[in-house]
């Protein structure tokens, strides 16, 4: 007996994958996911030094704010990183793009598992944990990524996102 290999196509279609959990998981997928790990990472510094900017205008305004207001402006300065910061993201991740300006400039997009954008809540949530597994687990934690299928780290994982290459989204889910 002769026996025939088995070639596995990438799906064009994913209608049939409605109600599944993970609709990015079907054979061929790895275009989806190659070299995203490392683009995020580019993608954190530009972000970076995005907020670092938008937090620098923000203190000079209430510095300046506070001579007019007796100070009174200057109680706010503590809190204006973490809350620019958190406005950066539900604005940018949490928005009909799903992508914060870094990811953008790489090419890359943020998806549930079930092939929608996240909301907000699940953006700030995603950020929130980021902070809070760099913070009390070492930046070490990053390091899980390496070993994961689709390059994911451990918030991915609680928030239930993924990130894409946009070029590679099956046209549906765009």
């Amino acid at each position: 007996r002769r026996q025939e290999k088995r070639v596995i196509q990438p799906q064009t279609d994913h209608s049939h994958q409605a109600g599944r959990d993970d609709v990015f998981d079907y054979p061929g997928n790895q275009a989806l996911f190659e070299a995203t790990l490392s683009r995020r990472a580019l993608a954190f510094v530009i972000d970076f030094l995005i907020v670092g900017a938008l937090i620098s205008i923000a203190i000079v305004f209430l510095v300046i704010a506070g001579i007019p207001t007796l100070t009174l402006a200057w109680l706010l300065i503590p809190v204006t990183p973490a809350a620019i910061a958190l406005l950066y993201i539900a604005m940018t991740l949490g928005s009909e793009r799903a992508r914060t300006i870094g990811m953008g400039a790489l090419g890359l997009c943020a998806r549930m598992s079930d092939g929608t954008r996240p909301s907000v809540i699940i953006a700030l949530f995603h950020t929130l944990v980021f902070y809070f597994s760099v913070g009390v687990l070492t930046p070490l934690v990053l390091l899980v990524g390496f070993f994961t299928k689709r390059q994911r780290l451990l918030h991915d994982f609680l928030s239930g996102m993924l990130f894409v290459n946009q070029d590679q989204l099956p046209e549906e889910y765009r």
